[in-house]
């Protein structure tokens, strides 16, 4: 029901997609695996004001190619992750990472 009324809005539904992934794989409380992708939001926001002061000094090519090969790793990351490992193994790097090529590409 939830996912009719946000199918336009790609990414509410990207994150409900992925919370409900962990909880099944992982067996969590929804609580707990949204929790778990708090670190998605704080680089977000920590990375914006980071980008803005190197825009001017970094060439766009860089500012594109960089963060989009580090979001490229996370899904790989999150793949090769055993759902018996701790969170802090491979899923908490992997959420880390992921926002970097958007942030990198709506900045440029």
């Amino acid at each position: 029901m939830y996912r009719q009324a946000f199918r336009d809005n790609s990414i509410l539904v990207h994150h409900i997609n992925a919370v409900t992934s962990i909880q099944q794989v992982q067996s969590l409380p929804a609580l707990q695996a949204s929790i778990r992708f708090i670190p998605n939001i704080l680089i977000g926001v920590i990375s914006i004001p980071l980008l803005s002061m190197v825009l001017h000094k970094v060439s766009a090519y860089w500012l594109v190619l960089v963060p989009s090969v580090i979001c490229a790793a996370a899904p790989i990351l999150m793949a090769v992750t055993s759902p018996t490992w701790p969170y802090w193994y491979g899923s908490f790097w992997a959420i880390l990472l992921s926002p970097l090529g958007a942030d990198g590409m709506l900045k440029t």
